[in-house]
């Protein structure tokens, strides 16, 4: 009866811990679980290589091109390959008997002071820091039971380095996270004859350990080019860690889990130096989260033979921090400290010079997102992000002449951060213009870089659903309508478009009209039969080809083509390719948009007319999704927004447009007013005008 019990009790545990476990061990399911937003919040973040490397702590600067063959780091890899520098090096300084892990007990550490370090990095403006938990030549920085001798609580300086560091850092106030080698150089058990026993019985228990020891909320995992990722068992480790461990909720992983995982996994795809592995880097190329890694010099770790003239100066690297930022990622800064404890005084006093520039404009870093409207500027000094409604201008380097800024709605109260005085200004036709102050040096708020703040830069554009109908001698996608619309100076005109069952286009919204009392349905019936059809205002139903040769008068809007699904794809095929030859034939490419519920059409439109804007209407598509279908934006109705309150900011940090149909109500209106959509299509275009005059 007892075993009964227990096999029931049994049963039910593993069924709950079943539903209880969100992702599975495949990165299909891995890939859908969103980055806490703290991390995309950070922006930046310390890096510290620090371990037995640093006591040679050697590498190469003049003598060598690549970026990998100067980091000291690699000293004892370049050793075991018998590279001469190193060896030549290595033989002079240390004789031909001293060993690689003999200098376990000249890392002693002895200056080490965490609370100091915790308040550099904090006074420098990080909001996170990585720490080497285990670089590739298998010394730890804490008391690992999968290498009980090999490590800083048992050699060198006889503690627990992790332990006392995150202690420290937590009590600034600072994320902390660990940097892991998934592998070593030098282990037996790393060989391919071996790898399974190597992962199972020391490279996952270890990262356990870690986890479930010091609750790191990230994990830079590393050295992963030897073996994929199946090898590995990358994707049941990150299913435990983010089903089960201690930081399930809050920790953020990278995307060096296997040979093949670089920029296609992970919560945040990885640059160092620029690069992924030997290639260019992600720069802005990227929707998915990313981050830049990179040392104050040419290395990771601590060499003591760079110079000032190999380590960047406070300005570059403030300019790195604005182009990492301003392109979507995040900046890791990497320190190195000697083999004493000692962060070297020139990169202390970088991290300080960053600090100063934060303290004054921090609020278009931290929390703040790309603009990728700013991509179309021709100055190259001028960097852009948007932060809570504010749009934020770093120029690189001091302006004197005015400064223009297109692809404004809207701009109230713009001012320099960290200066009290009022900054000229004027606004025209979507774009602002700012006269930069004259200061002298002392009345300069920041140095290296300063921001213009643009308050309320972003104002619905308005759209009339189809046409200004709401208006004596007008009617619902009628010729006049469009006319109208134009004449009050909307942003755009919306039209509904069919064809006839002898192909020709032609403009109605429903999919039937009613003539002499008969319903006909619009795709089956010919156009000679449709032309008998009078709209409200007494206009024949129009054609495609009329209504765009109207349009081509219009000086103000632009036209929002709907596309209505069809029977076939083939007939869908046959209307996007006729509109959009007619839209060419006219020249009109630059004054079109393209909407629809059909997801064909915005293919065929996307296909058809790649420059064009192209919306999806259905409602039924994450922003995740649209971003990848490579359209332009949604055009979803407001009660989807209602429901999926995140999807406009979603929507927005992967540069994509928001329009909402349709809006008519006041109160409606306002709602989508404060969710910060770009475009509002409307049967009331007055009222909204009306509505935002008032904001």
């Amino acid at each position: 009866m007892k075993k009964k019990v227990y096999l029931l009790l049994l049963a039910v545990t593993l069924s709950l811990t079943s539903i209880l476990a969100q992702y599975e061990a495949s990165w299909e399911s891995l890939d859908n679980r969103a980055i806490p937003e703290w991390w995309s919040d950070a922006k930046f973040g310390i890096f510290i290589h620090w371990g037995l490397y640093s006591v040679p702590a050697y590498a190469p600067v003049n003598e060598v091109e690549g970026i990998y063959e100067k980091y000291a780091e690699h000293y004892y890899n370049r050793l075991l390959n018998g590279n001469e520098l190193f060896t030549n090096f290595h033989k002079k300084n240390y004789g031909d008997n001293f060993k690689y892990p003999d200098f376990a007990h000249m890392f002693k550490a002895e200056y080490f002071n965490p609370g100091e370090w915790a308040e550099l990095f904090k006074e420098a403006g990080a909001k996170y820091v990585v720490l080497t938990s285990k670089h590739h030549d298998g010394f730890c920085l804490w008391p690992s039971t999968q290498t009980p001798h090999f490590n800083s609580a048992v050699m060198g300086p006889h503690i627990d380095i992790i332990d006392t560091l995150s202690v420290a850092i937590r009590n600034e106030g600072l994320r902390f996270g660990l940097y892991y080698s998934l592998l070593e150089w030098a282990h037996p058990l790393y060989s391919p004859t071996t790898m399974n026993k190597w992962v199972d019985t020391h490279m996952i228990p270890q990262m356990k350990e870690l986890v479930n020891n010091y609750k790191p909320e990230i994990i830079f995992s590393d050295g992963e080019w030897n073996y994929d990722s199946k090898t590995l068992k990358s994707e049941q480790f990150l299913a435990w860690l983010f089903n089960e461990s201690p930081v399930k909720n809050s920790v953020v992983v990278n995307d060096r889990w296997g040979k093949e995982t670089r920029s296609l996994h992970g919560d945040y795809y990885t640059t160092e130096y620029d690069l992924v592995h030997n290639n260019e880097g992600i720069g802005d190329k990227s929707n998915h989260p990313w981050e830049e890694s990179r040392g104050i010099g040419t290395s990771y770790g601590y060499n003591r033979f760079e110079t000032s003239d190999h380590y960047l100066t406070s300005k570059q690297l403030i300019h790195i921090l604005i182009d990492k930022v301003s392109n979507g990622g995040n900046f890791l800064l990497n320190v190195g400290p000697d083999a004493t404890g000692m962060i070297p005084v020139v990169m202390q006093e970088r991290l300080l010079d960053i600090g100063k520039w934060l303290k004054v404009n921090g609020e278009a870093i931290y929390g703040s997102r790309t603009w990728k409207l700013g991509k179309k500027t021709e100055n190259e000094k001028l960097s852009f992000t948007q932060n809570n409604g504010a749009l934020y201008v770093i120029l690189k380097d001091w302006e004197k002449e005015p400064i223009v800024i297109s692809n404004i709605n809207n701009a109230v109260n713009v001012q320099l951060l960290g200066y009290d005085g009022l900054i000229e200004t004027s606004f025209k036709e979507g774009q602002l213009i700012i006269t930069p102050p004259q200061l002298s040096i002392d009345e300069h708020p920041s140095q290296h870089a300063w921001v213009f703040k643009i308050d309320k830069f972003v104002e619905p554009q308005i759209i009339a659903h189809r046409g200004y109908w709401k208006t004596e001698g007008s009617a619902q996608n009628s010729i006049a309508a469009l006319v109208k619309a134009d004449e009050i100076g909307l942003y755009g005109s919306e039209v509904d478009i069919w064809l006839s069952s002898d192909g020709i286009p032609v403009v109605n919204h429903d999919a039937d009209v009613t003539l002499n009392g008969e319903k006909l349905v619009v795709q089956e019936t010919p156009f000679a039969t449709l032309r008998k059809v009078k709209l409200a205002n007494g206009e024949p139903l129009p054609t495609v080809e009329e209504y765009l040769d109207a349009f081509k008068k219009c000086d103000n809007i632009k036209l929002i083509m709907e596309f209505k699904t069809h029977k076939t794809k083939e007939r869908e095929d046959e209307l996007a390719l006729k509109v959009i030859e007619m839209v060419k034939e006219r020249d009109l490419q630059d004054k079109v948009e393209y909407i629809s519920f059909g997801i064909n059409f915005v293919e065929q439109s996307k296909r058809l007319h790649p420059e064009a804007p192209v919306y999806y209407l259905n409602g039924d598509l994450s922003p995740q999704i649209i971003s990848e279908m490579e359209l332009t934006g949604f055009d979803y109705h407001f009660n989807v927004l209602y429901k999926n309150k995140n999807w406009v900011s979603e929507a927005h940090d992967l540069g994509l447009k928001v329009n909402v149909w349709t809006v008519n109500k006041e109160e409606d209106i306002q709602n989508v007013i404060n969710q910060n959509v770009d475009y509002i299509t409307t049967d009331e275009p007055l009222l909204v005008k009306e509505i935002l005059s008032k904001q």
